[in-house]
């Protein structure tokens, strides 16, 4: 049995070369189609919406005052 990352990487190998041989997408669309909607999702990153930073719960503070977090760098968020 092939490697995750083996098989993977050999997924890439051949969607690059229908991008590049016949410019197909047809099976690049149902390998996507065949993902859960949720792990789609998850790979994304949602520019919409910023997360609230775990250290700081969104204040942007640092541990002590007058200091600001260092994970969000004051922002509260990323």
């Amino acid at each position: 049995m092939k490697d995750l990352h083996d098989l993977v990487d050999e997924v890439i190998e051949q969607i690059k070369r229908d991008l590049s041989d016949t410019g197909d997408v047809t099976a690049i669309v149902e390998l996507l189609l065949s993902i859960p909607r949720d792990d789609l999702e998850a790979f994304l990153p949602n520019s919409c919406e910023p997360k609230i930073c775990q250290t700081c719960n969104g204040s942007g503070e640092g541990m002590h005052e007058g200091t600001t977090c260092p994970t969000c760098k004051g922002r509260g968020e990323y």
